[in-house]
């Protein structure tokens, strides 16, 4: 999770409160846990109409990690190029296979 650590560095006193954080965190799980595009485009729109007060940071979310990055990390398309398979260990995967 290097975005959120990097958010994180970038922008922590960018809120007003560690609910504030927490909050932001939240909503950003629920999006990469999106299974549709449509999905994510709801809650992306969601996160930017909740947090339109933090200009900066939904500017820098927007422009370094969703336009570039979100098809490596949001789950309807990682789960799409896995075909289901979120696992990294070739192991586990034969595995699974076999049932």
């Amino acid at each position: 999770m290097a975005y959120k650590k990097n958010i994180i560095v970038h922008y922590k006193k960018t809120f007003d409160t560690k609910e504030k954080v927490d909050l932001f965190f939240f909503n950003w799980n629920i999006m990469m846990l999106s299974t549709t595009e449509e999905e994510f485009l709801r809650l992306f729109d969601n996160l930017n109409e909740d947090f339109r007060d933090y200009p900066k940071l939904l500017e820098y979310v927007n422009d370094t990690w969703i336009a570039k990055y979100k098809e490596k990390f949001v789950a309807c398309w990682t789960d799409t190029i896995h075909v289901g398979n979120t696992s990294t260990n070739k192991y586990a995967f034969t595995i699974s296979c076999k049932f």
